[in-house]
């Protein structure tokens, strides 16, 4: 897992993104971001998970 954080959020409303960019039969890749009502990246993050068979 990976979290980068570029700025505070000092406001009421946050909108969470997401997106499974790879998935397959034991692994899965995805990303998000938080973002600010002017559309400015708050946190961004990206996992990686292992499915054990």
């Amino acid at each position: 897992m990976n979290i980068n954080y570029f700025r505070t959020a000092y406001v009421d409303h946050l909108k969470a993104k997401e997106k499974l960019n790879h998935r397959d039969k034991t692994l899965a890749v995805s990303t998000a971001e938080i973002v600010k009502p002017d559309g400015k990246v708050v946190v961004s993050g990206r996992a990686t998970y292992l499915k054990w068979i």
